[in-house]
Order: structure tokens, then C-alpha cells, then sequence
């Protein structure tokens, strides 16, 4: 059964982790290292692109329509034209933040282990005295995703 830990530490790069970890713990065979990423800004602009999608579906749809009238129609081309650039901008944004997470890392690591007594006693040991980073790592069992 694998098991993981989650370290709330200081940022380190992945290369240190492993160096570190072979090093003070060369039996133990850490399967896999995974990084938290803070995607919540993505997710905003998304949201965002999506409300501006649905308004410029809704606007084509009073312009197929010549009987419909309502406040929101009344410069249909003007909204289409504000909806569209803000789709295009909002577009470019989500590239951007894309490749912003995919450049950070967070502070949240969950590391791996082969088994749950090798977990349990990296957990034991780097509670106790860890030297990984200056703060003191906090460290929890975390099931696997």
C-alpha cells in the first residue's frame, strides 16, 4: 500500500527533495513527488471566458431573432464588439496564467513512499528533527488522490 506525506515547507527545487531524501533515507523508495499549484486565478478567468461565451451566444441569438426586444439587445452590436474583446483578452490571460502555473510550484509537497511504514517513519523522524528546510516542515498522512 503506497502512502503519502504532505510537507507545508519552504520552496526547494524537486532535485533537492530527491538528493535529500536518498540521502537520509536510502532504503526507502520514494515513488512519487508532487507539487500543489494555486490554480484559483485560472479558475476565475475561466469562469470570467465562460460568462462572456454565453452573453455573445445570447447576443447572436437577438440578432437572429429581429422581433426580440429587451434592454440588453438595444446596441447589440455594441455588446457583441465589448463581449467579443473581452472573450479575446480573457483568452490570452488564461495562456498566460497556464504557463505561470506551470512555472511555479507551491509550498505544499506530497511525497510518495513505497510503503506505510517508510512513510511513517520519514514522518517520525522529520517531525522530530528536520533538516530539509529552515522552518520546521509540517507533516500529515494524506491518502493518495
Amino acid at each position: 500500500m503506497h502512502l503519502q506525506l504532505a510537507f507545508i515547507f519552504c520552496f526547494i527545487s524537486g532535485d533537492d527533495i530527491v538528493e535529500y531524501f536518498e540521502k537520509k533515507y536510502p532504503k526507502f523508495e520514494l515513488i512519487k513527488i508532487t507539487w500543489s499549484v494555486d490554480t484559483n486565478d485560472l479558475q476565475a478567468l475561466v469562469t470570467d471566458l465562460e460568462f462572456a461565451e454565453n452573453v455573445i451566444d445570447v447576443l447572436h441569438e437577438c440578432q437572429d431573432e429581429e422581433h426580440a426586444v429587451c434592454c440588453f439587445c438595444c446596441n447589440k452590436t455594441k455588446n457583441l464588439e465589448f463581449y467579443q474583446e473581452k472573450r479575446r483578452k480573457l483568452s490570452r490571460e488564461i495562456v498566460e496564467e497556464k504557463e505561470r502555473c506551470s512555472e511555479k510550484t507551491g509550498c505544499i509537497l506530497f511525497l510518495t513512499f513505497q510503503t506505510f511504514w517508510q512513510a511513517d517513519q520519514v514522518y517520525k523522524h522529520e517531525k522530530l528533527e528536520s533538516t530539509f528546510c529552515s522552518l520546521q516542515p509540517q507533516l500529515i498522512f494524506a491518502p493518495l488522490p
